[in-house]
């Protein structure tokens, strides 16, 4: 830790971009398996956009049973960031729990796209995504791959 400022150690960082190397080259499939395995949920499906020109793809994951309401679904880009974040720390957090929030939580470090390996934005939260309540709320600063279309991160407000 540098005074106020908290960053993955170059280890970790060095771990999680290797997974996300080896990740982002795998079908979408194999990736919402893994996720499923690492997770809390019991099953996983892939969700692709209808006529979606842009090629769109969540992990979804749920327990067994569920509606669709009740699934987490995650953006291909996120996913493959969270397994490899989460794979990434297994060395210095024995707690599977405590990995898949450090996992969440360490997006707000990338560098770059886990997918694309993209260029990545910061900039504000949109409307359209349920950004902010009301006239008086600044939108939240996000962290996203403008090449995807994703938002990887939602940075909380102060």
């Amino acid at each position: 830790m540098d005074g106020d400022a908290v960053a993955p150690t170059d280890e970790y960082r060095d771990r999680w971009n290797a997974e996300m190397a080896r990740l982002r080259i795998r079908e979408t499939e194999a990736i919402a398996d893994v996720a499923r395995e690492i997770s809390p949920a019991t099953e996983s499906r892939v969700v692709r956009g209808d006529g979606d020109a842009d090629g769109d793809e969540w992990v979804a994951l749920s327990a067994a049973g569920a509606n669709t309401v009740d699934e987490t679904w995650l953006r291909r880009p996120v996913a493959i960031a969270e397994i490899a974040g989460y794979r990434a720390a297994e060395p210095f957090l024995s707690d599977e729990s405590f990995r898949l929030a450090a996992a969440r939580t360490n997006r707000m470090f990338l560098d770059a796209c886990p997918d694309c390996e993209g260029d990545l934005k910061r900039g504000v939260d949109l409307p359209c995504c349920g950004g902010y309540t009301g006239p008086d709320e600044e939108p939240a600063e996000t962290l996203a791959c403008p090449d995807c279309g994703v938002r990887l991160f939602t940075f909380p407000r102060e």
